[in-house]
């Protein structure tokens, strides 16, 4: 301290050389570690008046040092009046910023250099360097009385009411000090200041937000500088403004930042793409201007070709809404007419598609309605840009947290069950099959980019786990209507119709997936268990009167069994109210979705419908029509068969000899099949119905088949073309597909009131 004390003398020094080696002394002494006393500040300030640059130059580093030090310190504003205090580093910044008006390119330089380095200056004092207005509500206000007695005592001369006394020590530099710093740093002669001034807007934005809007006023002006260090540098600083805080172009500020594409430094033009990337647009005319800008970027200099995708992929993913709006004007697609297919080797259909392509992975509905060639060519240029196309499979790697959502969902469903809430339970529900739809959605269309084959989705874990998990929420919701409709007149009569619905969806649960965990195995059973309770109340058409919940009591399984067996002996009222308990206290199993599983399904090929062609044939002559199929996740071909629906409801199966199945990939086949079609003469065409079903052996042979065809149970016949048990039931593993035929003979041609007759 004594020696900081005695080094201070020699700041007032008649020698400039001793003023400015006393001042770089204790600069030093601060940068080697030692406290500086806050005393030294006044000497600094005083320091910034002297007529010699080094001296002004020592100042300027000391306030810098002292600043730094005790920046909290709360100085009291000099002369008589109020007593006002500001904080050191915020008078500190003022002096600093009143040097951008130096006469010495040096010492503007460096003060430029040195704003950057206060982040902790108040807002108001950091928004007034981008405005040239005077913060007058920062000065210090005196009683009328003061300021005359002032005036008298040093003779000044009067100042109209209203004006600024220039000449006062009221107005002191912190009034004006702050003001316009940025807008005098940027407008200066020479780039150094120019390119310190930018250097210092951007340190500063990225501490705080508020001064962006400012900055991107100020900065997008230098873009038409002469010199292209200083363009390329305060392009360069918004960009990484933008990466901070969000960055908004008005559609005046975007043309001034699209006109740096026609300069003919690359350089600046690259940064121009790296900057455009992270600028948020505003509405779709500035998207279309935008685009159109840099496709004439692509015509004049084509060697930025690479920049400029990668510059669109940045703008897809950001905005997706935008992209959404300018679709069809961007791809000229008319729902009303068949678009042609563009060329893809095209700059401008290239970019427009890595625009949209990019937004998909932030809005997934936009891959809907888009023409079937299109998808091809997101595939084929994610191999020829694969910089310029996001990785979708890294998508995959949120299963885990869909997964841990519909889990979470599930608890929902199952607190609100518990409490007899079925209308919220409902409801709950269908938000978790939207939820979990739209998480495959996501996933079919990412995967979709990748892969040739759409249907080869169906082979990943991933897209398994996620239809178990609709199904079973499919399941839950019968099961909570079942219960809502309860003791209600209505449920007796629809108890059958209910439990046929139920017991399709379970098996439909437990046989279109392979790999399905027991856990899971007894989820299905479990609704099955349910289904015949239901059934039995459907059949006998009788309710016992409603009872409220507390006179019902949860039943378990061993009370369901003793119950059940006291019935088929002596079925009274009271046994039968038993078993209504379980019924009313249902509640299914919760769903193990941490084992993967497998969707089986599969999609006919061969024959697409033809409504406008039937397939005409003579009557009683047999005619082979020639399936194609593929079947995907598959563990026994053996289950395998064709469905035919015919017109009339009654079914044929055909069951495929083992050669018609050709192994594609892993548990994935080719079906090739031949099936005979005969058929007495038609008057007119009618539809068939083709599906591939995959069968198997039902729990209550013979009884589960019944209810599932429930009410056309009695009226449906089944007609094997192989020898197969009757017992055996199945479910549909594909989309059906409408096959027009006309079976003809003179006498249906003769007679066009007949309907057509099946053997």
């Amino acid at each position: 301290m004594k020696a900081q004390k005695l080094i201070s003398r020699f700041v007032r020094d008649n020698d400039p050389r001793v003023r400015k080696s006393a001042l770089d002394s204790l600069v030093d002494m601060h940068l080697r570690g030692s406290p500086l006393y806050d005393e030294l500040y006044s000497l600094a300030v005083i320091s910034l008046r002297d007529d010699f640059e080094e001296v002004r130059l020592g100042g300027l580093n000391l306030i810098w040092a002292v600043s730094s030090l005790n920046p909290q310190i709360l100085l009291q504003l000099p002369k008589d009046g109020p007593i006002e205090k500001v904080r050191l580093i915020d008078d500190a910044f003022t002096k600093i910023c009143d040097l951008v008006n130096d006469v010495s390119v040096v010492i503007r330089t460096k003060a430029c250099v040195i704003m950057s380095s206060y982040q902790h200056v108040n807002a108001d004092v950091l928004s007034q360097t981008f405005s040239k207005q005077i913060m007058s509500r920062l000065k210090r206000r005196r009683p009328d009385h003061h300021r005359k007695k002032q005036q008298r005592k040093h003779e000044i001369i009067p100042v109209p009411a209203g004006d600024q006394d220039m000449e006062s020590e009221e107005f002191r530099i912190m009034d004006s000090g702050a003001c316009g710093a940025f807008v005098h740093g940027l407008e200066d002669e020479f780039q150094e200041v120019r390119n310190a001034s930018i250097d210092s807007i951007c340190e500063l934005c990225m501490y705080h937000g508020h001064l962006v809007n400012k900055a991107v006023d100020a900065l997008v002006d230098m873009f038409n500088d002469e010199i292209p260090q200083v363009r390329i540098n305060a392009i360069n600083s918004l960009r990484k403004i933008g990466t901070r805080w969000p960055l908004k172009f008005n559609l005046e500020q975007l043309e001034i930042a699209t006109g740096t594409l026609d300069d003919f430094d690359q350089t600046t033009r690259f940064a121009t793409h790296d900057l455009l990337a992270v600028v948020e647009i505003e509405n779709e005319d500035s998207l279309k201007l935008l685009m159109a800008e840099l496709m004439d970027n692509i015509t004049r200099y084509p060697q930025d070709l690479i920049s400029i995708y990668r510059c669109i992929k940045e703008i897809g993913k950001r905005h997706p809404e935008l992209v959404s709006k300018c679709r069809k004007s961007l791809f000229d697609i008319d729902n009303r007419y068949m678009t042609k297919e563009p060329n893809t080797e095209s700059p401008a259909y290239t970019a427009h598609v890595l625009l949209l392509v990019n937004a998909v992975v932030s809005q997934p509905s936009l891959a809907s309605n888009l023409p079937a060639y299109m998808f091809q060519h997101f595939a084929y240029y994610r191999r020829k840009y694969p910089d310029c196309v996001q990785d979708l499979r890294m998508s995959l790697r949120d299963i885990t947290e869909y997964t841990t959502n519909t889990s979470h969902l599930l608890q929902i469903i199952k607190r609100q069950a518990e409490r007899w809430e079925y209308s919220a339970a409902l409801a709950t529900i269908q938000d978790a099959i939207n939820f979990v739809n739209d998480k495959l959605t996501i996933l079919i269309t990412f995967l979709y980019f990748d892969f040739r084959n759409y249907k080869y989705i169906c082979t990943l874990k991933p897209s398994g786990n996620i239809s178990l998990a609709i199904a079973y929420l499919e399941c839950y919701e019968l099961v909570l209507r079942i219960k809502q409709n309860f003791g209600t007149p209505s449920f007796a009569s629809t108890a059958q119709f209910a439990a046929a619905n139920l017991l399709q969806a379970s098996y439909i649960m437990q046989y279109s997936f392979i790999g399905l965990s027991s856990l899971n195995t007894q989820v299905t059973i479990y609704f099955r268990i349910l289904v015949g309770i239901i059934w039995t109340f459907g059949v006998i058409k009788n309710m016992p009167l409603y009872l409220d919940k507390e006179t019902y009591q949860k039943l378990s399984i061993g009370d369901l069994r003793s119950i059940l067996v006291k019935i088929s002996t002596d079925p009274t009222a009271a046994k039968w109210i038993g078993l209504h308990s379980f019924l009313t206290g249902f509640l299914p199993l919760e769903l193990d979705l941490e084992n993967a599983v497998r969707h089986t399904s599969a999609e006919i090929v061969s024959p697409q419908p033809n409504i406008d062609k039937p397939l005409k044939f003579k009557s009683n002559i047999r005619v082979n029509l020639d399936i194609e199929a593929n079947i995907y996740n598959s563990s026994d071909i053996y289950d395998i068969a064709i469905e035919i629906t015919n017109p009339d409801r009654t079914i044929q199966v055909y069951w495929p000899v083992s050669n018609d199945f050709v192994p594609t990939t892993p548990l994935c086949y080719k079906l090739k099949a031949k099936i005979e079609l005969r058929y007495p003469g038609w008057t007119e065409p009618c539809n068939i119905t083709l599906r591939i079903v995959r069968s198997f052996e039902p729990d209550l042979a013979g009884l589960d088949g019944y209810i599932m065809k429930y009410p056309n149970a009695e009226s449906t016949s089944i007609t094997h073309s192989t020898q197969q048990s009757n017992d055996v039931v199945s479910i549909p593993i594909s989309e059906p597909v409408l096959y027009s035929i006309h079976p003809y003979s003179r006498k249906s041609q003769a007679s066009s009131s007949a309907r057509p007759i099946f053997a």
